[in-house]
């Protein structure tokens, strides 16, 4: 049973020195990767009721609105849910 997420958003405008995460600047490649990860979640996501929703990266906040509501909305997240996110 999932009860906690994190999804890793691995994009930034440009890669800092001193950055060990996982990130590119390759910005041009994110929708295609919002396209897979949506694409994965409804095919391992069973609507498991959430603990936690975490975002990190890269940069999430460079995903619009528009891509965040899609992705939360795949998810069972209600009102008590922890949302957070991390870098």
């Amino acid at each position: 049973m999932i009860n906690n997420i994190y999804i890793h958003i691995p994009f930034c405008r440009q890669k800092c020195n001193y950055c060990s995460f996982v990130s590119y600047p390759l910005i041009t490649k994110m929708a295609d990767y919002i396209r897979a990860l949506k694409s994965e979640i409804k095919y391992f996501y069973k609507n498991e009721e959430l603990s936690t929703l975490y975002f990190g990266g890269g940069t999430p906040s460079l995903l619009n609105i528009e891509d965040f509501e899609q992705i939360i909305n795949l998810l069972n997240v209600t009102n008590d849910t922890d949302r957070k996110s991390v870098v």
